[in-house]
């Protein structure tokens, strides 16, 4: 993936870059002028995106990808660590509605974040593993 992204963001898949730079170039997303985060035409331009899972970044995944911007995010082995951040695994969200056992549904609680299997479990239901077409990483080149 680290050389297909390297080709993909260099301006294609022979890595010789249209316009002549050859470079990559890294934006953090909240660096983007209040114009550039108007409207499709900024992220249009994209030649390539890395994106790290967690609760804000959701419609980063959702926009881009449906732009048919790459998208590149960690590796299945490292994606728990991300998706199981932030307060969508809260304790405070930890209920089911009465009659309802979720062990009989499913081997773990989506909140426990001190089981490994559990959070490996979880994420493999999320659209970040489930959507085709989506690239992942070890580490960045």
């Amino acid at each position: 993936a680290k050389e297909a992204f390297a080709a993909q963001a260099a301006g294609g898949a022979d890595g010789d870059a249209a316009d002549g730079l050859g470079q990559l170039r890294f934006v953090e997303s909240t660096t983007l002028s209040g114009k550039d985060r108007v409207g499709y035409s900024a992220f249009a331009e994209f030649r390539a995106t890395i994106i790290y899972p967690y609760a804000f970044s959701q419609f980063w995944f959702y926009e881009l990808y449906a732009m048919a911007v790459p998208v590149y995010m960690p590796s299945r082995a490292t994606m728990p660590l991300f998706v199981n951040q932030d307060y969508s695994v809260c304790p405070d969200f930890d209920g089911h509605r009465p009659g309802h056992v979720p062990n009989l549904v499913h081997p773990f609680s989506p909140f426990d974040v001190d089981d490994w299997d559990a959070m490996t479990y979880w994420t493999g239901f999320t659209d970040y593993l489930l959507t085709p077409h989506v690239n992942y990483f070890e580490s960045l080149p």
